[in-house]
């Protein structure tokens, strides 16, 4: 397993549906289901950021990097993808039907 479930646990912990997950042990079903993303969140920048860039262009899917090393950054990167969703998924209180994608190079 690698950092996109750790990510996942805690998206999905504040409201969002994951839908994708672009790591080693994702799934065709899974992939299929990007260009519904309200969101694609990139844990890995550098190999990612040209997906995403033509994902922004071809559907209109915003795109942010975050940083889930430490607590401070956890708190700053979650704050950056709930301010892309409604007032529910800010503050925090519960499920939301948007749809996010977490889409993560790492490995192991």
């Amino acid at each position: 397993m690698g950092d996109a479930w750790a990510s996942r646990i805690l998206l999905e912990e504040m409201g969002l549906r994951v839908i994708a997950q672009w790591s080693g042990d994702g799934s065709i079903a899974e992939l299929e289901n990007t260009p519904k993303a309200k969101l694609n969140v990139l844990h890995c920048y550098r190999s990612m950021n040209y997906i995403s860039r033509h994902m922004e262009e071809k559907y209109g899917i915003p795109w942010v990097e975050y940083n889930f090393f430490g607590p401070s950054k956890i708190e700053a990167s979650l704050r950056e993808i709930a301010s892309h969703f409604d007032d529910k998924i800010k503050e925090g209180g519960g499920t939301s039907d948007c749809e996010v994608q977490a889409v993560d190079a790492g490995g192991d």
